[in-house]
């Protein structure tokens, strides 16, 4: 009875009843109870919290009316309510609910109802006192009002104790079900009735549950007593507490559930009563840290839905239910989460019984069980709160032992979140990113070569669990399967015609975990291709496809650190070796060509390559060595490249000092000096043999050279000693060119790092059509000065060290990734609005960095044809961020943020639609290496 146990373990607590003559419990001083007659009455079926939490704590006594406690120092008339405001000190402001173990003494059979105040008094009942002044208790799930408020109504003049053993909200641990076992019976472990006030210590931590529970749900039994008593059930390690589990009368059995903490060596549970008697503790399930993974079931409470009345005819016929009969009820029809619903908390009541007898609740079967759930002796009206799982058709059925009226509430529906077809999927390593039960893939955080990995799999009612086509235990059960590294494990939950299917898989163990949150609305669906492992990441070298969950679905193990990870048009794919000083000799730069299988592309399709230190491929690499910032498919099959070539040698750049003295002429690396050694930067355009067709370079007369911002301020210039003999510390890198973009017309698009720029060249004429720098020219060219947009509206003035500029012909709109590399400003996208016939820039929006961080280098913006905005924060983490459209207010919704763990850099992400890849495509050829 998986589902059934999970279920009470999320509302079953160790009831605090009353010890009589035993003196108060821990009482609460801040509480303020009182008394009112009247007051309003509520509707049937009140949709009460989502319980998903339970934090245990010892139990308190807040109102006794025998003695004063809590303030009110009688018996509650009959008819009159007691309210029962708690104060910030009792619960948290989280907490939504209490678990309330309400005890009635009074000389009268009657009934109690606890609601929240506010909501006013259903018709339901939760305890039914036994009269003749018997401590009467039974537990109650009671839902606070927004003050903080509950009320308990008594039919009759009544003496009410109320002591709280929990509360619901947020908690760090989750419930586990197991097989019952029983764990002692001293009919068979003593053979003599467990002696009064002698503590039994029974050992169930690494024995009958993990090492680390926190927890156990019991099913704890008295039988064979002789007088009327109680039975303690509580944390060894601990004194005895001043409130019990469980009041018997002499020569009964009773039982009762419950969730008590373990302690002592080794995690144990101490029980003792005031009689002889024997005691029985089976145990059904535990409390450990709640799993990082799956799903998790919470209890949806509801106020006053009553279910059956056979008194009256409500949910059946009218009259009592026979010995030996069986009456099906569908407790969750009608209920919001009846779909996702595994089990029921049901208030029952016997009344007018004829002889003593039992009820017997559980999920519809032609087996009745043997279990039974309530125990009457005559027609005093007899209350328990039961869960009970559901049948695979949703139904309960109620088994009578004697004959008996019976009374059915439903208090709450326990359902997994919507949309699943399970209520527990886990797993006993990392898994991510967080479960979702529409997200089809996930990644395990695999160690070793070879991992076994256990899987807790249990479906809802109705459905089953297959893990790689085998099936699971109808009950949920856990199945441990032997992965190899790149291997991928498949779990299918079927219902109906209602199949999901989930495939994990196993990562290598230098695979970058990844920490995923994602919004309240997802992403457009689609494919995000990014590379790991580059620029000091502590993870291995990968190419990757996400899915708009932050799934991993595809990977390759790449042998050097690679960027640009990109689908071309016809299908294929790239990716460029990360050369540590932009092409420069001899970096090795490489671009790969090849398909999701890992195989290099069809004959006919050039892989560029530079080489320098071996056998150079094509003939100008010495010249113009490639860089790996970019590279752009041309339509004659070719490519554009970006270079940064040597210029000759004994450059004057003295100019370029300004104002800023050097006075260790020859030797300070953070001056200019009148024979430097400089790289510019180039475009080129090879066609598919490789051969180049045409050559763009930023000091050809643009004067792009010469119009830079105050690099001393920043800490440049940006010398890398790449080539032997250059003077002053090194070759100086002017531009940096490091992103390229080819427009409709055939123009370009491209970014300067180091100019703070962004400019279009005319491919026709060479000349600049536009730049966009926030650097003002110092003595610059005419050419460069005439094509400088005026900025508009930029309380900054234009970026700093930028990124990715984008450039849309058809809005005239340019977004560009801004860095504030060297400033204490937040890096940030920004959009321009450029109209070349008035040569301005005009800012419309900028999207700062959330935590207002400058991000030292690389990253990116792009915005979807569904107007996201799709961020790489470059140096920083989270590195991944996508954002929904702009509201009227410019506010966009985060949809997806991704961190790498426990850091990394990633120089760009890309999004492509959802029909550019197959799913089962990607799985099938996930894994293994790039070509070499």
């Amino acid at each position: 009875m998986k589902r059934w146990v999970s279920w009470w373990a999320a509302v079953a607590v160790a009831v605090g009843a009353v010890l009589v003559g035993s003196g108060p419990a821990t009482v609460s001083a801040a509480t303020v109870a009182d008394v009112f007659c009247g007051g309003p009455t509520a509707p049937d079926a009140v949709a009460g919290p989502t319980l998903d939490g339970f934090t245990t704590i010892a139990p308190e006594r807040f109102v006794d009316t025998r003695d004063g406690t809590g303030g009110v120092d009688e018996m509650v008339p009959s008819g009159c309510t007691l309210r029962l405001r708690f104060d910030a000190s009792d619960l948290p402001d989280g907490a939504v609910a209490a678990a309330v173990s309400l005890t009635a003494i009074a000389d009268q059979r009657g009934f109690y109802t606890v609601f929240p105040c506010a909501s006013g008094r259903p018709s339901s009942s939760n305890l039914n006192a036994r009269g003749d002044d018997i401590a009467t208790p039974n537990l109650v799930v009671a839902t606070l009002d927004p003050t903080g408020a509950v009320c308990v109504f008594a039919q009759r003049d009544s003496h009410l104790i109320i002591d709280i053993t929990g509360w619901w909200g947020a908690a760090d641990t989750s419930f586990s079900s197991i097989e019952p076992v029983r764990a002692d019976d001293t009919r068979e472990t003593l053979g003599i009735r467990l002696p009064p006030f002698n503590i039994r210590a029974i050992p169930l931590g690494d024995k009958y549950v993990p090492a680390d529970t926190t927890a156990v749900l019991v099913n704890a039994t008295v039988t064979g007593a002789n007088q009327r008593g109680f039975l303690q059930v509580y944390p060894c390690g601990q004194a005895p507490p001043d409130t019990s589990a469980l009041n018997f009368l002499a020569g009964e059995s009773r039982a009762v559930a419950v969730v008590v903490g373990i302690g002592g060596p080794g995690g144990q549970l101490c029980v003792q009563s005031n009689r002889f008697v024997h005691v029985v503790i089976d145990v059904m399930g535990y409390y450990a840290p709640r799993p990082d993974f799956g799903p998790a079931p919470a209890l949806q409470t509801l106020v006053g839905d009553r279910l059956v009345d056979t008194r009256i005819g409500t949910g059946g016929p009218t009259g009592t239910l026979d010995a030996g009969e069986v009456r099906t009820i569908t407790p969750a029809a009608g209920h919001p989460a009846a779909a996702e619903a595994s089990a029921v908390l049901l208030n029952v009541v016997a009344t007018d019984g004829e002889e003593p007898g039992h009820l017997r609740l559980f999920p519809c079967d032609p087996q009745v069980p043997e279990v039974s759930n309530l125990n009457f002796v005559d027609a005093a009206s007899v209350s328990n709160l039961v869960p009970v799982e559901l049948s695979d058709t949703g139904t309960v059925c109620v088994y009578a032992h004697r004959r008996t009226h019976v009374v059915v509430d439903l208090v709450g529906v326990m359902a997994a979140p919507a949309g699943n077809l399970a209520e527990r999927l886990a797993f006993d390593e990392t898994v991510w990113p967080p479960y979702r039960p529409d997200g089809p893939d996930y990644g395990i955080a695999c160690t070793d070569s070879t991992s076994n990995v256990t899987i807790d799999v249990d479906p809802l009612p109705g459905a089953r669990a297959f893990v790689d086509g085998d099936p699971v235990d109808i009950d949920g059960a856990a199945v441990t399967v032997p992965l190899t590294i790149d291997e991928l494990t498949m779990v299918v939950l079927r219902r109906g015609n209602d199949v999901r299917s989930y495939g994990f898989r196993c990562l290598p163990a230098d695979f970058p975990q990844l920490a995923v949150e994602r919004g309240d609305t997802l992403p457009t669906p689609g494919w995000y291709l990014t590379t790991f492992g580059q620029g000091g990441s502590p993870s291995g070298e990968f190419v990757v496809i996400l899915d708009e969950y932050g799934a991993p679905v595809w990977h390759k193990r790449a042998e050097t650190d690679v960027i640009n990870f990109d689908r071309r048009a016809d299908g294929s794919l790239r990716v460029t070796s990360l050369g540590r000083f932009f092409g420069i000799p001899s970096d090795g730069v490489r671009t790969r060509l090849f398909d999701v299988a890992g195989a290099s592309v069809a004959p006919g399709v050039v892989e560029i390559t530079a080489d320098i230190g071996g056998v150079p491929y094509l003939n100008w690499e010495d010249e113009l060595p490639i860089d790996h910032h970019d590279h752009v498919d041309l339509p004659n099959g070719g490519s554009a490249l970006i270079s940064y070539p040597l210029r000759d040698a004994g450059v004057d750049l003295t100019a370029l000092n300004g104002a800023v003295p050097c006075p260790i002429a020859g030797t300070d690396p953070e001056c200019f000096f009148g024979d430097e050694w400089v790289v510019d930067s180039t475009i080129i355009e090879v066609d598919a043999n490789g051969e180049i067709q045409w050559t763009w370079n930023t000091n050809v007369g643009t004067g792009l050279d010469v119009i830079l911002d105050d690099v001393l301020d920043a800490g440049f210039p940006q010398r890398f000693g790449r080539y032997a003999g250059a003077p002053n510390g090194g070759e100086l890198d002017l531009v940096h060119m490091n992103s390229l973009q080819r427009v409709a017309d055939g123009d370009y698009v491209a970014t300067a790092r180091h100019l703070d720029a962004v400019f279009r060249v005319d491919r026709a004429t060479g000349a600049l059509d536009w730049y966009l720098s926030s650097a003002p020219p110092l003595g610059g060219s005419p050419a460069a000065n005439a094509a400088r947009l005026t900025i508009v509206n930029d309380p900054l003035g234009g970026p700093i060290r930028p990124h990715d500029g984008r450039f849309d012909d058809a809005t005239n709109i340019l977004t560009i990734f801004d860095n504030r590399s060297g400033t204490s400003e937040p890096a940030r996208v920004v959009a321009y609005q450029v109209d070349q016939g008035a040569m301005t820039a005009t800012l419309l929006w900028q999207f700062d960095e959330p935590q207002s961080r400058t991000s030292r280098a690389q990253g990116g913006a792009r915005l979807g044809p569904d107007g996201s905005l799709l961020v790489t924060w470059g140096s920083l983490q989270p590195v991944f961020e996508e954002y929904g459209p702009a509201a009227a207010d410019g506010v966009r919704e985060l949809l997806l943020r991704i961190a790498q763990v426990p850091g990394g850099t990633s120089y760009r992400i890309l999004k492509q639609p959802s029909d550019a890849f197959d799913r089962d495509e990607l799985r099938a050829t996930s894994g293994g290496s790039l070509p070499t």
